[in-house]
């Protein structure tokens, strides 16, 4: 690893501080010795015209503007500059940030030097050694596109957990191209798991997703019931629809076999139209009243499962963007705000499942983990909400070091 350091100098408006300095330290920008999340500020004063033809986040084109801002300075390995600057430009609101990059004579980054470990590789060690767990994938596997199974592996094999996969479906390419192929692969999942039960796999954690047919949700009932013991964690995410509708292919017989496997899960993840038809409730709506998010998730806890997150949820009295839920463990209803980012991406579902499940099996309780699932997702969006082609999803791997904080 190079010793070379840089300082960053990022000029911004006070409004957009905490989302710049979110994706800083999503990067590990300002890691300094033991210490990481290192970061200073200061107001100072500024001037800039814009040109004609700009579209200015403050001024008018033509005219001079006079503004407060934040100095914002912080640090980075040279191996980390270009992830740092992208983080900081997909935060930023300005059209051309004006970000100094300065090379630094020394630092605490000085590792070699100092003979320190960083708290990354620490964390990450732990998980791989301590915290390793079998984990399946019960989900469909697409050939091209970072959805599914294709989102959910890199980010928990990041996580230093052993992962396998058991694909209900193979499919050539993302749905959102709108020409795809799919291959029904149930008769494959029966050979596979008789041939996995002969062998004596068995696994920490299981995950399902999207299901071909109704004649896979008895074969997953019946494999975790095999599977059932102490400290063995089953999460669902009853993919069907989305944006008040079901998708394609989904009917009604799809949607009461799915409430069926709602009663094996620990988790559960449906988003919110998926909440409203697997309980019937306030289907359409896009927004709730608190009194009646919890009236949803009531609802489908009578299905048996022992936790709920309800995800892309809006909440009616404040219009704030939320995820609900109910945390057994807790006995507790929960709310958890989140920055909503208007761009679309497939896969994001499947990324915040798999960072939530890697949390829990960290040891997190179900509120953080919540919170750093969305935190994470939210700095990927950033990252990538520029990239032209969002028909594939996230490319996750690029920013696995989102990670890694």
């Amino acid at each position: 690893m190079t010793d070379r350091v840089y300082k960053l100098e990022i000029f911004l408006p006070q409004s957009c501080f905490d989302a710049v300095r979110q994706a800083l330290w999503s990067v590990d920008a300002g890691h300094i010795g033991a210490y990481d999340r290192c970061l200073s500020w200061s107001r100072v004063e500024s001037c800039w015209r814009p040109l004609e033809g700009t579209d200015p986040f403050l001024g008018t084109p033509g005219e001079l503007c006079w503004a407060e801002e934040w100095k914002v300075e912080v640090c980075c390995r040279e191996d980390r500059l270009a992830e740092t600057l992208a983080a900081a430009r997909a935060a930023h609101p300005y059209e051309e940030p004006v970000i100094n990059v300065i090379p630094l004579a020394a630092t605490g980054l000085e590792e070699k030097k100092q003979g320190w470990t960083p708290a990354v590789s620490r964390t990450r060690s732990k998980i791989a050694m301590e915290n390793n767990k079998n984990i399946l994938i019960i989900n469909d596997m697409p050939g091209y596109g970072k959805v599914a199974t294709a989102a959910m592996l890199p980010i928990l094999s990041n996580m230093g957990h052993s992962v396998y996969n058991l694909p209900t479906a193979l499919v050539s390419n993302t749905l959102d191209y709108g020409t795809f192929s799919i291959l029904d692969t149930t008769d494959y999942m029966v050979q596979a798991i008789d041939a996995w039960k002969k062998l004596g796999f068995s696994f920490d954690c299981i995950t399902t997703g999207f299901l071909a047919s109704a004649e896979q949700v008895d074969i997953i009932r019946e494999f975790i019931a095999s599977q059932k013991k102490e400290g063995l964690l089953v999460m669902t995410d009853p993919i069907m629809g989305d944006d008040g509708k079901l998708y394609n292919g989904v009917t009604e017989e799809t949607v009461e076999n799915m409430r069926r496997l709602l009663g094996v899960a620990d988790v559960i993840v449906p988003n919110l139209t998926e909440a409203e038809f697997l309980t019937g409730k306030y289907q359409g709506r896009e927004s709730l009243t608190a009194g009646e998010a919890r009236e949803l998730v009531d609802g489908l806890l009578t299905f048996g499962p022992r936790s709920v997150v309800v995800t892309s949820g809006v909440e009616e009295e404040t219009g704030r963007h939320v995820v609900w839920g109910y945390n057994r463990e807790t006995g507790a209803h929960f709310t958890i705000p989140y920055q909503f980012i208007q761009v679309h991406f497939p896969g994001t579902g499947d990324m915040f499942s798999a960072v939530l499940v890697g949390e829990l099996l960290a040891g997190r309780g179900l509120e953080p983990a919540v919170r750093r699932a969305m935190d994470v997702l939210e700095t990927l969006i950033r990252l990538e909400r520029d990239e032209a082609e969002k028909n594939k999803g996230i490319r996750i791997e690029k920013y696995l070091s989102v990670l890694n904080q």
